[in-house]
């Protein structure tokens, strides 16, 4: 077991480290395997929804987890209560993406989602996540297992 000096020094040295490696090469966003899956199944049905992954919370990781998908060719659906974060991320930093943005109602949220859904929620712990996964609970169908 490293004392905490020793943790601090060995800390900093992984760091210096990664600083000094060479970034991984990224696929072309064409080559994501969800692209492709999306290619092939051809236009979404109105019934389907057209958004890959949901992120409820634009606070600053939500706003850079949502970019971040779509930078990786994920369709993304952004969600906030707050009508005006929605409006000013989508003219802000996602102005020019195909990001997605709504505001106050979680149903429409959840429709714009493909199946199975994916939603990750970023907002602040205790009551505020209790009443957004409330909230959510209203627009998503419960899990079939699979076998």
């Amino acid at each position: 077991i490293f004392s905490d000096v020793r943790g601090f020094h060995f800390s900093f040295f992984f760091l210096i480290l990664l600083n000094q490696m060479e970034p991984c090469p990224r696929p072309p966003v064409s080559d994501c395997p969800e692209a492709k899956k999306r290619k092939a199944e051809g236009p979404a049905s109105p019934e389907h929804g057209t958004c890959d992954v949901g992120v409820v919370g634009l606070g600053v990781m939500g706003r850079n987890l949502a970019l971040n998908f779509c930078e990786k060719g994920f369709q993304v659906c952004t969600f906030s209560r707050e009508p005006l974060e929605v409006s000013s991320f989508l003219s802000g930093e996602a102005q020019g993406t195909t990001i997605q943005g709504v505001a106050v109602d979680t149903v429409e949220f959840c429709r714009r989602l493909r199946r199975p859904r994916k939603v990750i929620v970023l907002v602040p712990a205790g009551g505020a996540t209790l009443d957004m996964l409330d909230a959510l609970g209203r627009g998503l169908e419960p899990a079939t297992p699979t076998p």
